[in-house]
């Protein structure tokens, strides 16, 4: 029997991705192969507490776990990524879809 988080992983992850949640879960499982049931569940614990909710999230926190080192989900040390910028969006723009359109004749 597996512990209540990993239930709960499982739940997120379907509930998230669908079919490729279930794949993501079964990864996470598989997981038992190559590392302890303690070793994977502290990580499936540590990545629900952060968040990091995937098959790598949980992999990335047994790692580093296993290295003694906090696991580090920024993105300081990818320089090379894409960063993203979300702006807020401003309500008045809206106003332009209530204008009339001019049709060309």
């Amino acid at each position: 029997m597996l512990p209540d988080e990993f239930v709960a992983l499982r739940r997120l992850l379907e509930s998230r991705l669908g079919k490729h949640g279930a794949r993501e879960y079964v990864g996470v499982l598989r997981l038992h192969e190559d590392f302890s049931p303690a070793q994977v569940h502290a990580a499936v614990v540590t990545a629900l507490g952060l968040g990091a909710i995937s098959y790598d999230g949980v992999k990335h926190c047994l790692l580093a776990a296993l290295e003694h080192r906090p696991p580090r989900l920024d993105l300081e040390l990818y320089p090379h990524l894409p960063h993203t910028l979300v702006a807020t969006t401003d309500p008045l723009a809206y106003n332009a879809l209530l204008e009339p359109v001019a049709v060309a004749s």
